[in-house]
């Protein structure tokens, strides 16, 4: 029973590792994205300010549950 338990965190883990990934991507993009193209709308500034803010938060808190998961360990 143990062995699974172990499988099943090892699981989540890597699969939290490609989520904080993806997270960091879209937070990238959404930072160079806005600092490179001159946008005169500020509706559309707002847009990419929140996505890239909503991707840091939901990288940390992957970064908090995985922490978590390791501890468990």
């Amino acid at each position: 029973m143990k062995q699974s338990d172990d499988e099943i965190i090892n699981a989540r883990i890597k699969k939290s590792k490609s989520m904080e990934l993806a997270s960091l991507i879209i937070w990238l993009v959404g930072i160079i994205f806005f600092n490179v193209s001159k946008i005169t709308d500020p509706a559309l500034e707002v847009v990419l300010i929140v996505i890239s803010l909503s991707a840091m938060v939901f990288y940390i808190l992957l970064r908090f549950r995985r922490y978590q998961y390791e501890s468990k360990k």
